[in-house]
């Protein structure tokens, strides 16, 4: 299937599980690890496919947050430095529309995407750096869904 266009206005929702996130006088800290993937490539779902937010949570205990596609793209570019610091490479940060539907073992997500880099990243530091990217736009807002209240 090929990915349909993920438009800059779109919202995109990820849920967070607890220990990704802690509270601080009253306000929602998104940690970087609420951003971890085995591809290097976080999931997101876009909101306007009117997924239920019990499908979006992977448990009651998981909050919700968004990002906005235009900021995960103007707002997490992701440099890739030498062993002296000099930048060697700049990767472009989107949004691909990539829907699970039919996969074994998993159930289908029409609204799925992945926040993909290219090029690919290849170490974990860089990968650091765009999961705490994410992180800080996602605790710009917070939670949507706060754990245990869809």
């Amino acid at each position: 299937m090929n990915p349909l266009h993920v438009y800059d206005y779109e919202d995109l929702y990820r849920s967070v599980r607890p220990g990704e996130y802690k509270t601080m006088d009253g306000k929602v800290i998104i940690s970087a690890s609420a951003f971890n993937d085995r591809e290097r490539k976080p999931s997101v779902d876009r909101a306007w496919l009117d997924r239920d937010f019990k499908d979006i949570r992977k448990s009651p205990s998981d909050g919700i947050t968004m990002l906005i596609a235009r900021e995960v793209r103007s707002n997490s570019t992701v440099e890739t430095f030498d062993g002296k610091g000099r930048k060697i490479r700049q990767h472009t940060v989107d949004v691909m529309h990539r829907p699970i539907i039919n996969y074994p073992e998993e159930p289908d997500n029409p609204a799925h995407c992945q926040i993909e880099c290219d090029p690919a990243l290849e170490t974990d530091s860089t990968f650091k750096r765009l999961k705490e990217a994410l992180a800080g736009l996602a605790t710009r807002v917070g939670f949507i869904v706060s754990p245990d209240s869809a």
